[in-house]
């Protein structure tokens, strides 16, 4: 669906962050409806988060997700049990931040990661932006030695009904989700980078 008198396409520019092709086409100031007008082209998209999602199988073949704890000490959800995330750095892309922020929070390297068909949003409300988060998972072995970063305090390995529990944002709960429904369960929209 196009909001444009002129059905031009307009593009995202990371240095504008006024502007957004993130599944809706916003407007320059031409849209047919105001509502349109004053949600998309006055909103801030932006894409500089990360998730990823580590799992394993369990000696007795069950799948467990690993969530982090964040440090007491954490300004933001200090306590608050998560997979890992991050934010992008420089001219990073996505896949390389996810890659870099699993080796920094955990000490797994991961050379595969699977892109889960999801992209996890959010408001924040000090700079009036939704971000958009894209979401990765890896596969790791169930002997793989976790390595915390400062930033957390503890780690479990957890079946899905009790990470589903532990997680506290729709976004969180949402990927994990997707992540057993549609790349574990079934792996035909697995996609590897």
């Amino acid at each position: 669906m196009y909001f444009y008198k002129n059905h031009a396409t307009h593009r995202f520019d990371p240095e504008n962050s006024d502007s957004c092709n993130i599944g809706i086409h916003a407007c320059q100031n031409d849209c047919h409806f105001g509502i349109l007008h004053s949600i998309f082209c006055h909103m801030k998209f932006k894409c500089t988060f990360i998730q990823a999602y580590l799992f394993r199988h369990s000696r007795d073949g069950d799948i467990e997700y690993l969530l982090l704890r964040r440090a007491k000490d954490e300004i933001l959800y200090p306590g608050m049990w998560q997979m890992i995330t991050g934010r992008i750095e420089g001219e990073e892309t996505a896949v390389d931040c996810a890659r870099r922020e699993i080796l920094e929070e955990t000490g797994i390297e991961c050379p595969s990661l699977v892109v889960v068909p999801y992209v996890a949003s959010f408001y924040f409300a000090p700079d009036d932006s939704i971000h958009h988060v894209p979401v990765f998972a890896a596969e790791v072995t169930g002997e793989a030695a976790i390595r915390l970063s400062d930033e957390h305090d503890d780690h479990a390995w957890l079946p899905f009904d009790e990470a589903w529990k532990q997680l506290v944002f729709p976004g969180h709960r949402e990927g994990l989700r997707i992540l057993r429904d549609y790349l574990i369960e079934d792996a035909r929209a697995r996609e590897m980078f």
